[in-house]
């Protein structure tokens, strides 16, 4: 009877070690309770978090308050840390320096030239409903763009 214990113990340890990422999921922004400033909030916005060979795929859709539907930018983010080199064509940023503080914050840098142009932060609450995204960069006209959106899980 030990034997059978110990055999199911070992069975449900790298079952536990490969649990989904505390993200993963889809989130509607909250415009009530987002704010911004040198821009303007999105008319809606998700965020659609999964995850594939050890990265965090985050697609960002919606719509800008003209209606123009905003393109499906799709962000990778290495779980565990790292720097990713942007996709060819972006032009305002050639590399991403991510890193985690703990499991549920994930800080994004990206740089043009070894140079920080914008920061983001995303923190996931407790209870995984709520992702608070919080950002500072540079408006096209040059002019300083902070705010923080709140997603809430669908």
């Amino acid at each position: 009877m030990k034997v059978l214990t110990l055999a199911l113990a070992l069975l449900t340890v790298p079952h536990l070690a490969s649990a989904a990422d505390p993200f993963i999921g889809t989130y509607k922004l909250n415009a009530a309770k987002s704010a911004t400033s040198g821009g303007q909030l999105p008319a809606e916005m998700r965020l659609t978090i999964s995850e594939e060979a050890g990265n965090l795929l985050i697609a960002t859709s919606g719509k800008t308050v003209s209606g123009a539907p905003i393109s499906a930018d799709v962000l990778v983010v290495p779980k565990a840390g790292g720097t990713v080199k942007a996709p060819s064509g972006e032009r305002n940023y050639d590399a991403t320096v991510v890193s985690r503080s703990n499991p549920n914050t994930i800080e994004v840098v990206a740089r043009q030239n070894g140079k920080d142009t914008a920061r983001m932060t995303l923190a996931l609450s407790q209870d995984g409903k709520t992702l608070t995204r919080s950002f500072k960069s540079t408006n096209a006209q040059g002019r300083p763009l902070t705010g923080t959106s709140v997603l809430e899980r669908e």
